[in-house]
């Protein structure tokens, strides 16, 4: 069987496009979508929550001195 090496050539180029476009979408995608918030601080942020909410109606009161 004799390869012909233009076909190969141009089919590898065109795969080599479609990778391309594929990569530029996916780009595009995660540029676009909302950056997302560490988890450390939004475990931090619900942490605190938690904390007011047991907190609430409690005044701390302080030792006198």
């Amino acid at each position: 069987m004799d390869v012909n090496v233009y076909t190969v050539e141009l089919l590898a180029q065109s795969y080599l496009a479609e990778l391309r476009a594929s990569a530029q979408r996916h780009h595009l995608a995660r540029a676009a979508a909302r950056p997302r918030r560490p988890l450390r601080l939004a475990l931090g942020h619900a942490l605190v929550r938690i904390g007011h909410r047991l907190l609430d109606g409690y005044t701390p009161v302080r030792a006198s001195v």
